[in-house]
């Protein structure tokens, strides 16, 4: 089921609480659709849980104009602590806004929080921290039956992080996927990634230096296999092309590029730049598919639990690409 389109514009206090207007944007979206989906259903919410609370932007929001209680949970101490220091901060301390330790990533440690009544929501949890809530709440609901938790999801970096790993390939979490052979490898999950080629992140200089460097390492020896993302212009910092040949060849211990090597190098760039924008121009078709089936597949194995579920676009692309919600009830 899809549902109604996002809305257009945010009433978020951005000066308030410093935040950029496409999270405010996405904040706005997240409040909104509570109040639609849930908020006013004849079950009702007790309290909403923010798995991956970060500084608790969502969170405080969600307190701020629900009047719920709601509790943010983040595996980072640091952003835990940062999160109640601004709480106190901006003068939003109570009993029925919180913030505590936890890693959903370790079996059992969200449903042991959860209640009955719960909302769990998720603002781009990335790679497995997506199947993880997911898990949880299903669990959940086995244990609470009638009074089981709900969900509001919107996932982020399918293909994973070195933190929230995704196999390669992807099973499919849901029986319906097993059986439907849903097998995503990680270079169809990348194009879902939130800077993916195609997309606002990346820049004409970006893929000519990345281009370029493939390149460089191939007259070297060293090939960066088939990822439209290798090699990583991460860590190389700012500099025309020769200067980041030269930190990119420093950083796997082989000495510095020669004239002619650099010549070679831009010229071939040159030569697949053209080809490769106009290959990447599909990337975002290609990542809207991907998140819909990785969110298909979830919702799937949600309604297998005996959740309600449904999809939609939570809010509009400029806010994020990654737009698709997850709603389980």
């Amino acid at each position: 089921m899809l549902l109604t389109a996002p809305p257009e514009a945010s009433n978020f206090p951005v000066q308030a609480f410093r935040v950029k207007q496409k999270k405010a944007d996405q904040v706005t979206a997240f409040v909104r659709a509570i109040r639609a989906s849930f908020y006013l259903s004849p079950s009702g919410i007790r309290r909403v849980v923010d798995v991956g609370s970060g500084m608790g932007t969502l969170t405080r929001e969600l307190q701020h104009q629900l009047g719920l209680e709601v509790i943010g949970l983040d595996r980072d101490p640091l952003l835990v602590a940062g999160a109640k220091k601004m709480a106190d901060k901006l003068g939003l301390s109570s009993r029925s806004l919180s913030f505590e330790l936890c890693d959903v990533r370790h079996s059992g440690a969200l449903v042991e929080l959860l209640r009955p009544g719960d909302l769990v929501v998720g603002l781009h949890p990335c790679g497995s921290l997506g199947e993880d809530v997911v898990a949880a709440v299903k669990v959940a609901g086995a244990e609470l039956r009638s009074q089981k938790p709900s969900l509001l999801m919107v996932s982020c970096c399918l293909h994973g992080k070195a933190w929230a790993p995704v196999a390669n390939p992807r099973p499919a979490c849901s029986q319906l996927g097993q059986e439907l052979g849903l097998v995503l490898p990680r270079e169809a999950l990348e194009k879902a990634n939130l800077w993916a080629p195609g997309s606002s992140g990346a820049t004409l200089g970006s893929a000519f230096a990345r281009l370029g460097l493939r390149r460089l390492l191939e007259l070297r020896g060293e090939p960066c296999g088939p990822s439209p993302q290798a090699p990583s212009l991460r860590g190389l910092g700012r500099g025309d092309f020769q200067f980041l040949a030269r930190q990119a060849l420093e950083r796997r211990g082989l000495p510095p590029p020669t004239a002619s090597e650099l010549a070679a190098a831009e010229q071939a760039a040159a030569v697949q730049l053209p080809v490769f924008r106009r290959l990447e121009l599909l990337t975002p078709l290609v990542g809207d598919v991907v998140e819909l089936a990785v969110s298909l597949d979830r919702a799937a194995a949600l309604e297998e639990s005996g959740y309600d579920s449904a999809l939609g676009r939570l809010f509009q692309s400029s806010a994020s690409p990654r737009n698709l919600a997850i709603y389980a009830g």
